[in-house]
């Protein structure tokens, strides 16, 4: 076959069924086109074929033959001169990890090339993007950003900008919207084989035997590998690995993969959360809840499979409140709401699947690994094979999403290391989309039964809340834990409970435990509120006296959808609109130890940290912090930004919003260690006087060096290491908890996020359409504004699909996972997305190094509330399970 692939000629030797994807990446080599899904449902592999965007995963290789293909690698010319759609990406930051950025790209371009002609430097609307990118998904949210560039660039703004001088809020936007940015699954050593995984087929069982024989006999087959360790034989969900094989090619190892013959003893598994919580002592199996994994190290207690523990981060009030809340459940007392609520799983489903790259050279190993813990994965690795520091490499550069399903050291990355061990040659191992849908990570299944206590003068009495978490084969959950901490004055027994069952583990989820607790906590608050015949939000400022929650007031009460928001609805139009209203925290968390090196020598400055971008620019964060005590551009060509690489320095994982109040900080103490120093150099060298050192450069009594003019005069490097200390003490939760071994540590005082949400419910097809959100967070200071904006645009997003739309679903007599595809997840889309308003209210931190923390998880907690919350207000009807399914709006406005 013949085509020609951005100007340039190839022909090819196509394989039987060969896709256009497999074609474009694997033989001509330009991995910018993304294969996520190979059903057409996410966009990511778009290319242009004669100028139509096509998903290169369902279009055959031979349709190719004699074709223009046009790549995202094929859009910038010999000049370096980016497409207009390009460039308003990067200009209204249109991405984030970036996985998804080539497909939008390219679909764009061809979106743009027929509205221009068509139209002119006209602006389309919103609905008309929204249809021509139908078929493109982003897991981050990136939609807002998308709507601005295409916007932007069909009105002429980019026509006649150089490259050069687009300003963009990443450092690597560029490499991520012409597709050189490269992730794990993109990375070729010559000589790689393939890998492909044997997973258990029942939830819980003990494998006798496996019979290598057959795979081991197919052609192109390199080694097999028993996965499971020799003293512990059992399988305790679906999808355990069990075996794996290497091969010459993806096709011949999964050929093999399926010839290994496998002997199971099966036991009857508890796969049901309603069964597992019904056993007791004496039916539940110990070693199977004695494996599972998981859970806050605080003193706790097991009755059957479920474990069960109190951490009251704010209130000692606990048996008052419990006393209080029996004695009115007694009286029936007129203010008391008790409800129960649920929560579906949620599958983090990142866009770039799991996998990693090892390659042995001798007694040294080479890991390319899609993580969010490149350091704490180097001290494993070390650790279990017995490697020194000098001995392992780990490359990480870009991470196409994670969200918390990254963050741990999943078990095909030790497989892959195994296979190249034994087989000594570079091995790939990849996870197809089912494989990370179903089994590396959710947010668990939850029920919450919560109930508050008023009086008629709407003053607080008591709050109870227990929370039953399906974690899987993983003790999981902390949703009344963090609930405890959004109004922390109240008198509140609150108690947490981890079900174990024979399902895949759970996984920290972006705000693990806030999103589901705040859900059933503000749902609760928003009836009292109607209870009291009181405003929602003004019970909120009376029961949150909090002064940086009372500037989220502040701000909402002038939200003009608020303004003119009356009570529940009573018409009977098929179309009902309400306003919700929710609120949401996050502890502190941040990582004292953490270290930053910034080095300075006649070349620049370069700024290092073994932290990883997935997506939230921590990149561009350490490279603005240093810039920013050099009063450069993080641009400058001066400046160098050294992560994503295994390194000697302590650096923390991505997780828990704890990245950049550990690193920001650190690296602005850093630079200005470096800052004496030149300033001592230079001054010994000029025999300068009375020499100090500000923003400006090295300050003397002759004048001022610039640090430009000053870096270049060093006759060789001076550099420093600085160490994020712990905060000086303030107001809110008082001493530290170290959370998981790694140095992650609780801080003084939460972060606060506040929503409110216009939403459309059709009452004949239980539809429910969010058309506008609003959200104010205090997080104190904001380091990287649009990037803060956008993760919040992001936390948005990802709390609509929670809410109204994800819905991971398990048989529960066979313990499989069946929405095992991008359709049946159905993340949000781009036409799903409604017109969101951000503000950031900075005071509030003063006691936390830096002056800020970060936002991720705070920016998704008040999101299904908020949603709820006007459904109810729309309708008249409570949800009490999400997502809300059309056919309990239907059921409950009848």
């Amino acid at each position: 076959m013949k085509t020609t692939i951005n100007q340039k000629e190839y022909e090819f030797d196509l394989q039987p069924n060969a896709a256009a994807v497999d074609v474009i990446r694997d033989q001509a080599g330009l991995t910018g086109t993304k294969f996520v899904c190979g059903a057409g449902a996410c966009g990511a592999c778009t290319v242009l074929v004669e100028g139509n965007p096509m998903c290169s995963c369902l279009l055959p290789a031979s349709r190719l033959d004699g074709k223009r293909v046009t790549t995202i690698e094929g859009h910038q010319t010999a000049e370096g001169e980016l497409h207009p759609v390009q460039k308003a990406f990067m200009a209204h930051d249109g991405l984030q990890c970036g996985y998804c950025t080539p497909g939008f790209v390219n679909a764009g371009i061809a979106f743009y090339e027929t509205w221009t002609k068509a139209n002119g430097n006209t602006k389309p609307s919103r609905d008309t993007i929204a249809a021509a990118l139908a078929g493109n998904l982003c897991r981050c949210g990136a939609y807002q950003g998308i709507y601005a560039a295409l916007q932007a660039a069909c009105e002429g703004a980019f026509d006649n900008v150089p490259t050069s001088e687009v300003v963009s809020h990443r450092v690597e936007a560029i490499e991520k919207v012409t597709g050189r940015a490269k992730y794990t699954t993109d990375q070729v050593v010559a000589g790689m084989g393939y890998a492909k995984v044997v997973r258990s087929i029942y939830p819980f069982a003990k494998v006798k035997s496996i019979d290598f024989s057959k795979a081991e006999a197919v052609a192109g087959v390199w080694t097999t590998l028993d996965v499971l360790d020799d003293d512990e034989r059992t399988v305790r969900f679906v999808g355990t690995p069990v075996a794996a094989v290497a091969a010459v090619d993806a096709k011949t190892a999964e050929h093999a993969a399926s010839l290994i013959e496998i002997e199971y003893e099966v036991y009857d598994a508890v796969v049901s959360f309603k069964q597992s919580r019904a056993a007791t002592e004496a039916n539940a199996e110990k070693s199977f809840r004695e494996k599972a994994k998981g859970g806050l190290p605080v003193p706790s207690k097991w009755n059957g499979n479920t474990r069960s523990y109190r951490l009251s981060l704010t209130s000692n009030k606990g048996f008052r409140a419990g006393r209080t809340m029996r004695r009115a459940r007694a009286s029936g007392d007129d203010f008391l709401i008790d409800k129960n609520f649920y929560a579906g799983s949620h599958a983090h489903t990142p866009l770039e699947p799991h996998g990693a790259l090892a390659h042995w050279q001798g007694d040294k190993l080479t890991l390319y690994a899609s993580t969010q813990r490149i350091q704490q994965l180097s001290d494993s690795a070390k650790k279990r094979y017995g490697l020194s520091d000098s001995q392992i490499s780990i490359i990480c550069d870009h991470v196409g999403g994670g969200f918390g399903a990254k963050g741990n050291d999943y078990p095909e990355i030790w497989i892959a290391i195994d296979l190249a061990k034994k087989s000594q040659k570079p091995i790939r191992l990849i996870l197809d989309r089912g494989e990370v849908i179903a089994y590396s990570g959710h947010r668990e299944e939850t029920e919450l039964e919560v109930g508050i206590l008023s009086n008629q003068n709407a003053d607080f009495k008591a709050m109870g809340m227990e929370v039953y978490n399906n974690g899987g084969h993983a003790i999981d959950g902390n949703a009344a834990t963090i609930a405890a901490t959004f109004y922390p004055a109240w008198p509140q027994l609150v108690n947490d409970h981890a079900v174990v069952t024979h399902q895949p583990p759970a996984k920290a989820f972006r705000g693990p435990g806030g999103i589901n607790g705040a859900f059933a906590l503000e749902s609760v608050v928003d009836e009292m509120a109607y209870k009291l015949d009181i405003d929602p939000l003004e019970l909120r400022r009376k029961w949150d006296t909090h002064p940086q929650d009372q500037q989220l007031f502040d701000y909402l009460e002038e939200v003009p959808a608020w303004q003119v928001r009356d009570r529940v609805k009573v018409d009977k139009g098929r179309y009902k609109r309400g306003v919700g209203l929710a609120m949401g925290h996050w502890v502190h968390l941040y990582m004292p130890g953490a270290e930053v090196r910034v080095t300075a020598g006649q070349d620049g400055l370069s700024v290092e940290s073994g932290i990883q971008d997935i997506g939230q620019g921590s990149r561009t964060l350490l490279g603005t912090a240093l810039a920013e005590a050099f009063g450069m551009s993080v641009d400058d060509p001066l400046i160098k930004i050294k992560t994503g690489r295994e390194t000697d320095l302590a650096s923390p994982q991505t997780g828990g919003s704890r990245v950049s109040s550990s690193v920001y900080p650190t690296a602005q103490d850093a630079a200005r260690q470096v800052q004496a120093q030149i300033a001592s150099a230079l001054s010994t060298k000029q025999g300068l006087q009375n020499v100090s050192h500000g923003p400006d450069g090295v300050i003397h009594s002759g004048g001022t060096v610039s640090w430009r003019d000053a870096i270049s005069q060093l006759d060789g490097e001076v550099q420093s290491v600085a160490t994020r200390g712990r905060d000086a003490k303030g107001i809110g939760l008082t001493g530290m908890l170290d959370l998981d071994g790694t140095g992650l540590y609780m801080g003084l005082g939460p972060s606060t996020s506040a929503q409110i949400t216009e939403v459309e419910v059709d009452t004949r097809l239980g539809k429910v359409r969010v058309l506008r959100t609003w959200s104010a967070v205090a997080a104190g200071r904001i380091f990287l504004e649009e990037a803060a904006r956008s993760q919040m645009y992001g936390g948005v997003t990802m709390g609509i699909g929670y809410a109204l739309y994800e819905d991971r679903q398990i048989d529960p007599a066979t313990g499989h996972t069946v929405t095992l595809n991008l359709e049946d997840c159905r993340i949000p889309g781009i036409g799903d997305m409604p017109e969101m308003e951000v503000v950031f209210m900075p005071e509030g931190f003063d006691h936390v190094t830096g002056g800020g923390v970060g936002i991720g998880e705070v920016s998704m907690v008040p999101v299904a509330a908020s949603i709820a919350n006007a459904v109810y207000h729309a309708t008249g009807w409570r949800p009490t399970r999400l997502p809300i399914r059309p056919s309990d709006v239907i059921e409950g406005v009848r």
